[in-house]
């Protein structure tokens, strides 16, 4: 009581793509280490290289996961960091891959049913993915900040494989979270990382989102 607390928790759950779990265990490492999450964090990954090492991200253990974070906070001062990296289609679902498990894809109106029963009441959601932009509304109230890598008509770029980051990721948690410790000064900054890198290979803009 009387300290605010970060806690992370990062869920990758398309094994298709390894650039999602490189980014996802970058991402927890940076909370670990600069944001003080180090005992406080979990990370989900559906992932052929990282089954001996962390859980599977399905949308059931992203929801006890959430669940046990809920009640190990303090909810009236502690903040979640939840992070979110996977293929995005344009029905706003996030893609769930792990052969030869079936699994389903999240989608926002989970994920906000989840954050509701966990009782978490400060959250900041990160959402890197095309189409990410449909999480923003279902999302949105008066105690989170909500950042995605684009709007919801949109598709993000960088999940190629042999990539460590995808655009949005690089920009926000390699480089912009590394001149400040703002969430919201963060995403300006990669904004215009991404939009001018965007130009300049001449890609359609994917426009990243933030609600605060």
């Amino acid at each position: 009581a009387g300290t605010r607390e970060q806690y992370f928790v990062g869920f990758a759950p398309d094994a298709s793509e390894e650039v999602f779990v490189r980014e996802l265990r970058y991402v927890k490492r940076l909370f670990d280490e600069r944001f003080g999450t180090a005992g406080r964090s979990i990370a989900l990954a559906s992932s052929n290289n990282a089954l001996e090492e962390l859980p599977i991200a399905s949308v059931t253990n992203l929801a006890r996961a959430l669940e046990r974070v809920g009640r190990a906070m303090n909810a009236d001062e502690d903040v979640l960091v939840l992070y979110l990296t996977a293929h995005g289609d344009r029905e706003h679902r996030l893609s769930a891959v792990q052969p030869p498990l079936e699994l389903a894809p999240l989608t926002p109106t989970a994920l906000a049913r989840m954050l509701h029963d966990s009782g978490i009441k400060w959250r900041v959601v990160v959402v890197s993915a095309c189409y990410s932009g449909g999480f923003v509304e279902p999302l949105r109230d008066d105690n989170t900040i909500v950042i995605t890598a684009s709007a919801p008509d949109r598709t993000s770029f960088g999940c190629e494989a042999g990539r460590d980051f995808t655009y949005f990721g690089e920009a926000f948690f390699r480089d912009a979270l590394a001149k400040t410790a703002s969430f919201t000064e963060a995403f300006e900054i990669a904004r215009q990382i991404v939009t001018q890198r965007e130009a300049a290979e001449r890609l359609p803009a994917s426009a990243p989102q933030i609600s605060v």
